[in-house]
């Protein structure tokens, strides 16, 4: 679970590292860190990141911003892409989604109560309402 949870934050951390936002590059990893092992430490982290988005001006969501990332395992490849600020805030917390997802489902192999709310995706939370909506409505 804390690797997952330091994989997380490496993305976050990529986007609040990046200089003024113009270039962010995600190969920019950590591996090994007490928060692996640490909640306290993990949970300082995460405190930093929801910090830094509450104080990110909306207007920067627009900034035009370039992605450098690793794209192949066979040999070192490397892509440079445009993307905006708002974007990239946006594929971290889709990925931050999926991992939840997995650290939940390690928690409850673990014997851990975890809510049914860890890990699911907006679209996903959005259709099972619907589908509640629906059965209600047929009733």
């Amino acid at each position: 679970i804390g690797q997952h949870l330091r994989h997380i934050l490496d993305l976050y951390m990529a986007l609040i590292t990046a200089n003024d936002l113009q270039a962010i590059n995600y190969d920019v990893r950590r591996r090994g860190l007490a928060l692996e092992t640490n909640k306290d430490e993990g949970i300082k982290e995460l405190i930093l990141i929801c910090d830094w988005l509450k104080s990110l001006d909306l207007e920067l969501l627009e900034l035009p911003t370039s992605i450098s990332t690793e794209v192949s395992i066979s040999s070192a490849q490397n892509a440079n892409l445009v993307s905006t600020v708002g974007r990239e805030i946006c594929f971290a917390s889709s990925h931050l989604t999926h991992h939840l997802a997995l650290m939940a489902a390690i928690a409850k192999f673990l014997g851990q109560k975890v809510s049914n709310d860890l890990g699911v995706a907006p679209t996903t939370a959005t259709f099972l309402r619907s589908q509640q909506q629906n059965e209600s409505c047929a009733q």
